[in-house]
């Protein structure tokens, strides 16, 4: 389907006409149907007098009229008027068209604030990322230069990219967890692939709050009834594939809102993450079912040990390692030049790494870039 819009909403009748095309389609309907009306009175009336008769008043004198263009026969459409009091009916008749399709259409139960967001979406969504399998491989190749210690989970992308792109339908892959140690660079992989392959990029971090509403939202009635996250920026971004990161996935128990809304962002992944269900999941506040089937899933965690088996089994686990000191110096090099920092200043941050004697992580590396890049910009390093 390269080229055309991904379905996104389920169960939906759309129409393309907005409030404006309704109301021009009515006016002009009502223009010819008066024009139509004229011009058949005319034809009853027979031929126009002469034109000498026209001029001709009652009281006789022909000059009075004399200079004045001779009524004419009506040009069709063209001499018809709609005043503003008619334009107005007209435009009370197109918005009860619009509430009676939307009744029809499944979106009755809606906000106008919330048709006003699916309507757009209902012809279809674009899938982003990368088009061909050539793209691909460009995309993971460019993935394993920056993060060589990660090559197991830039493959496991690579091999779903490839299958996608063969299919037309953009950037997709199974989910994926990956497990190691904090400040090794997981969620800086998943940034890195939203950023190279052009895709909308959601961040939830379970550290921050383990709720599972940021997931899936939460179903209208309580005080923080909203939509989840992924589907909040689907229709916001019209694309259908962008990249969710949940970041510390082993935080995401229970946890109960201020008003009594209990929740679990594990049990809200568990639809999410299982292509059959996520072809018609049913957002909780939109009551509507959605195909969220092509959005890209990557996962971290510290520790796996007690995450539930369910969840465990609807994604790749991929271990990972701390990177090296000569990752480390590469990501260095690679990352200082793409932020415009002094060749000279790199060089001395990646001595300071292989002279290093304490453990580092790219966590420390890339604030110390930053920091390097900062110092720049003030013009005071020294």
């Amino acid at each position: 389907m390269r080229g055309e819009l991904f379905p996104l909403v389920h169960g939906v009748r759309h129409w393309t006409d907005t409030e404006t095309d309704l109301c021009k389609r009515l006016e002009a309907h009502l223009v010819r149907r008066r024009a139509a009306r004229m011009s058949k009175l005319l034809e009853l009336q027979g031929p126009p007098a002469p034109v000498e008769e026209q001029l001709c008043l009652p009281f006789g004198d022909p000059e009075f009229d004399h200079g004045e263009e001779p009524p004419q026969r009506p040009a069709a459409a063209a001499d018809v008027q709609l005043t503003w009091h008619e334009k107005g009916r007209v435009r009370t008749r197109a918005r009860a068209i619009l509430a009676a399709r939307a009744a029809k259409g499944g979106l009755a139960h809606l906000k106008e604030v919330d048709r006003q967001l699916i309507m757009p979406r209902l012809p279809g969504v674009r899938l982003g990322g990368p088009q061909t399998e050539h793209a691909a491989d460009e995309l993971a190749s460019a993935l394993a230069d920056e993060f060589p210690w990660m090559r197991e989970a830039v493959a496991h992308i690579w091999r779903g990219a490839q299958r996608s792109a063969r299919d037309g339908l953009g950037l997709g892959f199974g989910p994926v967890l990956l497990d190691g140690p904090p400040g090794i660079g997981k969620t800086h992989l998943a940034r890195r692939l939203a950023e190279l392959a052009g895709v909308p990029l959601v961040t939830i971090d379970l550290g921050a709050g383990s709720e599972g509403f940021r997931v899936a939202g939460v179903t209208r009635g309580w005080a923080s009834a909203a939509p989840g996250r992924p589907v909040e920026e689907i229709l916001a971004s019209g694309c259908g594939n962008p990249l969710v990161i949940i970041d510390e996935l082993d935080k995401g128990g229970h946890a109960q809102g201020g008003d009594g809304y209990k929740t679990s962002a594990w049990n809200a992944l568990l639809g999410l993450l299982e292509p059959g269900s996520a072809r018609r999941w049913e957002c909780p506040y939109y009551r509507l079912r959605f195909d969220l089937s092509r959005v890209c899933w990557i996962l971290t965690a510290n520790d796996t040990r007690w995450l539930p088996a369910p969840l465990l089994s609807r994604m790749r686990i991929v271990p990972l390692q701390r990177p090296s000191r000569g990752d480390l110096i590469g990501v260095v090099l690679r990352e200082g030049e793409r932020r415009g920092v002094d060749a000279d200043s790199l060089e001395l941050l990646a001595e300071r790494i292989r002279r290093s004697r304490g453990e580092l992580t790219l966590r420390h590396v890339m604030r110390a870039l930053e920091e390097l890049r900062t110092a720049e910009e003030r013009g005071c390093l020294h």
